[in-house]
């Protein structure tokens, strides 16, 4: 965690505003991480890598959805940051 919190804050990230979440030129370090609903174990995953994120200042959403829409957003629309999928 030292590492990667020494990465961010020569790279400009940081937390000017305490608020727990790093910012640059105006911009929140944040990202939204998805996963099909319904899954116990992949939802549980985003919420420990949400908790991971948070320690170094970075803001991580999560955002569930039906199966089936998100293979559609990552084969077809490609309109997500990341996806967690088994």
């Amino acid at each position: 965690m030292a590492k990667a919190n020494q990465l961010l804050d020569s790279a400009g990230w940081m937390d000017s505003n305490n608020d727990g979440v790093r910012e640059k030129d105006g911009k929140d370090l944040a990202f939204t991480a998805s996963t099909n609903a319904g899954n116990q174990v992949r939802e549980s995953y985003l919420t420990a890598l949400q908790e991971f994120w948070s320690k170094i200042g970075v803001k991580m959403t999560t955002q569930l959805q039906p199966f089936p829409q998100l293979v559609d957003r990552i084969t077809t629309s490609h309109d997500l940051e990341t996806a967690l999928l088994g």
